[in-house]
């Protein structure tokens, strides 16, 4: 989990910036492995953290957490960092001290936003993006190349994830804090409701619909109701038929299907990238059956002979 202090000389440290985390618990706990497992995972958290946070910058360094200071008045873990460069080539000039601070500050950014919003909503996350991005542009840690870029929004939900995560085992009193050596301090409370579809509608940047007609084998029908059909491609895939005149006569049995048969279709596909152009989302619906294609082998037996389809 944590670092000795043993810098190389490729090792450079910042001098007098560091932070803490802070587990206020009950000292008669029987469970204090969970006091020690929910530090070591922040500690981890913030280490993926550091490492996105960087890459905002143009330097090519590794931030790395050392451990330097541990307070048991309740349990109180003193860090820092030293950043590793990770080649001999010549780099731009950065201030670690300043990188530090950037660091600091935008942990408290987040941690900040996390105590004070429990919806997730784009514009929520727009502020503190912005709020990150306006800290790194103000403290400047690399002045010949001040060429900046802001933190993508997936990687402050990775963080409040796992803030969520490592709390999570701790008991209703235990409060967990975070503190920097300038005397900031936010605590660590987070309730956000991190299902698909929330975070689909924060992280969706745009979205791409298309029309064609296609073949779809047909892998799984849904004979009880008009919800998800499953179809083979390159991998098996659901969609659901909103062509419902056709999904009222196949369950009145007018379309008798086997395995291996197909239907051409109409067919809409909703995809949805994120602001990196990843593709975070597809959806296929069959808006219109044009036909159903029998195999060789079903268009031999009657309704009565064909076998159910496998799961």
């Amino acid at each position: 989990m944590f670092n000795s202090l043993n810098p190389s000389r490729r090792d450079v440290a910042a001098n007098n910036v560091s932070f803490a985390i802070k587990i206020d618990f009950n000292k008669n706990s029987e469970s204090p492995s969970l006091i020690l497992s929910a530090l070591s995972e922040l500690v981890d958290i913030f280490q993926r953290l550091d490492r996105a946070l960087i890459k905002t910058i143009p330097v090519d360094l590794e931030p790395i957490v050392l451990l330097e200071d541990l307070e048991y008045s309740s349990i109180k873990l003193w860090l820092k960092n030293i950043f590793k460069k990770s080649s001999d080539s010549e780099l731009i000039e950065y201030d670690p001290n300043k990188i530090s601070n950037y660091l600091n500050e935008s942990r408290f950014a987040i941690i900040n936003f996390a105590e004070r919003t429990t919806t997730i909503t784009n514009n929520s996350f727009d502020k503190v993006q912005e709020e990150i991005y306006e800290s790194l542009s103000r403290i400047n840690p690399t002045q010949e190349m001040p060429i900046y870029t802001e933190i993508p929004k997936k990687e402050i939900i990775s963080t409040l994830q796992g803030f969520q995560k490592s709390i999570e085992p701790l008991n209703p009193e235990d409060k967990v804090t975070f503190m920097t050596e300038s005397g900031k301090v936010a605590s660590l409370r987070t309730s956000f409701n991190f299902s698909p579809e929330n975070l689909e509608n924060v992280l969706t940047s745009e979205v791409i619909e298309n029309n064609d007609i296609l073949i779809l084998k047909i892998k799984k029908p849904d004979y009880l109701g008009s919800s998800q059909w499953e179809f083979m491609g390159e991998r098996a895939f659901l969609a659901k038929i909103s062509d419902m005149e056709w999904i009222q006569r196949f369950h009145s049995r007018e379309f008798p299907l086997g395995p291996g048969d197909s239907i051409k279709a109409e067919v809409k596909t909703t995809v949805k990238y994120d602001w990196d152009n990843n593709v975070i989302a597809s959806k296929h619906e069959v808006m219109k059956v044009i036909k159903v294609i029998y195999t060789e082998k079903s268009q031999n037996l009657s309704i009565l002979d064909i076998s159910p389809f496998e799961e």
